[in-house]
């Protein structure tokens, strides 16, 4: 692996930097084909989740790609209807037997228990961390953190655990910056990973992006993958197209320009998917998705 499509997480793990997406697509042979034509394209993160639903087959392809287990970096995550401590370490042995793997790579809290939804919100994360942290210790996870926190649900979980979460993944693109919470990771020593860096697609069609595409002779989704990067953050894309595939992995040979840089930073209020983790609603949200 190249180190400049790699990050060093805090514990010294190494991860791709770029991770193939499996959130929407149908359980079964479609994912299957998915994943085996990302591993072709040269992806060697696969992201998934319980809540996707498509771990069975996402595993299949693990099995079948040809590589070797330690060639891939597989993350999965732990959804917010299972958490505490023994319902963490449950979750994750059932996803485990489910994708016939011996370990992930890493494990994430999907989305946090959050004071609009819970009283005891700050007990609850540090009852399912505690779970996380035993997973880690038993070897079936080798990198363990979050998915969706902020800043006030990671303070309690910085101040109390014993291992601090090395990676978290939230939704940036140039239409929702999230900077202060990029910023409060990076200060924290917490890898920093955007999901949907296109903003579920609406960007593409925006005449910065696409002006900007036409300059550097790249995509409008290049483009918006190369921001991200710039920014500092780690990402996951996601296409079930071949040709898609290889594209969002073509970042490393083109930069961005302070001035084209500063075009992009003035854009907002574009692509937000409005999932926000201290949302009374955000699980029946999550459901109509």
């Amino acid at each position: 692996m190249e180190k400049k499509q790699a990050v060093t997480l805090d514990n010294g793990n190494q991860m791709p930097a770029l991770a193939y997406g499996t959130w929407k697509i149908e359980n079964g042979p479609a994912t299957t084909e998915a994943v085996l034509q990302a591993v072709e394209a040269g992806y060697r993160h696969i992201d998934t989740a319980a809540a996707y639903g498509n771990d069975f087959a996402s595993g299949k392809a693990v099995k079948k790609c040809g590589l070797l287990r330690d060639e891939l970096f597989i993350t999965n995550k732990l959804w917010m209807a299972y958490g505490g401590y023994d319902e963490t370490i449950t979750a994750c042995k059932r996803t485990l037997k489910l994708m016939k793997l011996e370990y992930l790579d890493a494990y994430l809290v999907h989305w946090p228990a959050s004071p609009a939804r819970y009283t005891d919100w700050e007990e609850k994360n540090l009852e399912t961390w505690r779970g996380m942290e035993q997973l880690l210790r038993e070897g079936l996870v080798k990198n363990i953190g979050v998915s969706n926190f902020l800043p006030v649900h990671l303070r309690s979980i910085l101040e109390n655990a014993s291992v601090r979460p090395v990676l978290n993944q939230f939704e940036m693109h140039p239409g929702k910056k999230q900077e202060e919470l990029t910023a409060f990771c990076i200060q924290n020593r917490i890898c920093p990973m955007a999901w949907s860096p296109t903003g579920h697609g609406a960007l593409l069609q925006n005449e910065v992006i696409q002006r900007i595409a036409e300059e550097t002779g790249k995509s409008p989704a290049q483009v918006c993958l190369k921001y991200v990067l710039e920014k500092g953050l780690s990402l996951v894309c996601r296409s079930v197209r071949r040709e898609r595939m290889r594209e969002n992995l073509e970042l490393f040979d083109f930069s961005l320009n302070p001035e084209q840089m500063r075009a992009i930073d003035e854009l907002e209020g574009i692509g937000d998917s409005g999932l926000h983790p201290d949302d009374p609603e955000l699980e029946t949200k999550l459901t109509h998705l």
